[in-house]
């Protein structure tokens, strides 16, 4: 078994936003989302199947399974949230069973987010915009808030973020060009309390709306200079998550009890 880390200065400088951005720097990990954002499903060392996931993906303590949907494929819906203000990712290869139990039989994908600090007010903001060749262009807009209510005991952290992201596959048959537009918003809100030095009481709280114009399958017999698709109706995806997860660490100084709902 091994594990591959990816900082937070890594995914900052390299401009990462979501899996389709870091997949890339991981040897041996794959994903596959045909139908576009919003439902993923990864493989490590090319173990893969239909069914459940063999590779969870966990934000902060929170598994992601996905859901089985009409197919009962709970591995092809995994989440897909937007990666803004995130410590570090985590990627253990090999079987992960005894620590990350059903879905971990090829490995974990750990996303860590940034914890309220308790000592520093923090205000961060960013916005940008690219383009798609043969596509349009894209925007985004991400920002942070972190305030320390209670100096040294008491703080929360809100994330926030808007990308909009323009299309670059034309509809062939339904005659429309960049049909696959992209908008997903949402954010993150996190509390830290420390009633005493040994206990500390995290709450760290999801949303993301995502919604996209047309799926991502791709049509080679139909493209021509750019990529394209034959869909004979329109086929948008729609997806609100909502997650939340409150952890408890009390240090006894000789051993330390954590405990995690979500």
């Amino acid at each position: 078994e091994t594990i591959q880390v990816l900082s937070s200065d890594a995914l900052n400088a390299l401009g990462i936003n979501d899996s389709s951005d870091y997949f890339r720097m991981v040897p041996n990990l794959s994903q596959s989302d045909n139908f576009g954002p919003g439902s993923k499903r990864y493989a490590i060392r090319g173990i893969n199947s239909g069914g459940e996931p063999l590779v969870v993906v966990y934000y902060d303590d929170i598994p992601s399974i996905g859901s089985p949907g009409q197919t009962l494929d709970p591995g092809g819906s995994q989440a897909d949230v937007k990666l803004w203000d995130v410590e570090r990712i985590e990627v253990l290869k090999g079987p992960q069973g005894t620590l990350y139990g059903n879905g971990s039989m090829g490995g974990t994908i750990r996303i860590i987010s940034r914890k309220p600090d308790l000592g520093e007010f923090q205000v961060v903001g960013e916005a940008g915009t690219q383009t798609t060749k043969s596509g349009e262009e894209s925007f985004f807009a991400k920002g942070v808030l972190n305030v320390p209510l209670v100096k040294d005991r008491l703080a929360v952290r809100l994330t926030a973020y808007d990308f909009d992201n323009g299309g670059y596959i034309d509809d062939v048959y339904l005659g429309e060009k960049n049909a696959n537009d992209e908008h997903t918003w949402g954010g993150r809100l996190g509390v830290r309390f420390t009633p005493t030095d040994n206990l500390v009481i995290t709450s760290t709280t999801y949303y993301q709306d995502l919604k996209t114009d047309a799926n991502y399958e791709l049509y080679e017999n139909v493209a021509v200079e750019t990529p394209a698709s034959a869909n004979l109706s329109r086929q948008p995806f729609y997806d609100k998550l909502w997650m939340t997860n409150l952890a408890v660490d009390y240090d006894f100084k000789l051993a330390q009890l954590s405990y995690s709902f979500s």
